[in-house]
């Protein structure tokens, strides 16, 4: 059995430390791909807890968030690593309207908001980010994730 322990980066450059501890919340969830068949012979595609995971299992890295902040909060961006043990799944990143996906092939020095790479290269990608292009309103949640397959 493998654990693993994930690092989550956030930055929010118009809050204070002290607020961002406070009132906005981001918790990260890993979950093992489940795949069974239905009584209609269906291929159904589920989610677990990932206790027990082994090499070839796609995982799911989630990060649910929530502006408990009584105001709007710019800048803010969240950075997850992909696990070295893992390969991230081409295509897989959470795409939302209101932030930019983007991705590292070294280590979070730099991104590219070029899908190609993380499509031609999944790899070599060792961080996936978002970036809001708009502020996070009071009360706004939402949930960003990826796939990777276990090594």
């Amino acid at each position: 059995m493998k654990h693993f322990i994930l690092p989550l980066i956030i930055s929010m450059a118009a809050i204070t430390q002290p607020a961002l501890a406070q009132k906005f919340e981001a918790e990260q969830t890993v979950e093992k791909q489940v795949i069974t068949t239905d009584e209609n012979g269906n291929t159904v595609e589920s989610y677990e807890e990932a206790i027990a995971v082994a090499p070839g299992d796609i995982v799911r890295y989630s990060l649910d968030y929530k502006n408990n902040l009584a105001q709007p909060a710019d800048g803010v961006e969240f950075v997850i690593p992909v696990p070295a043990q893992t390969i991230f799944v081409a295509g897989s990143a959470t795409e939302i309207g209101a932030a930019t996906t983007s991705y590292s092939m070294d280590g979070a020095e730099s991104f590219t908001a070029d899908n190609n790479v993380s499509n031609d290269q999944p790899d070599a990608i060792t961080h996936v980010k978002w970036t809001f292009t708009q502020a996070v309103a009071p009360t706004e949640a939402g949930k960003l994730s990826f796939l990777a397959q276990l090594q």
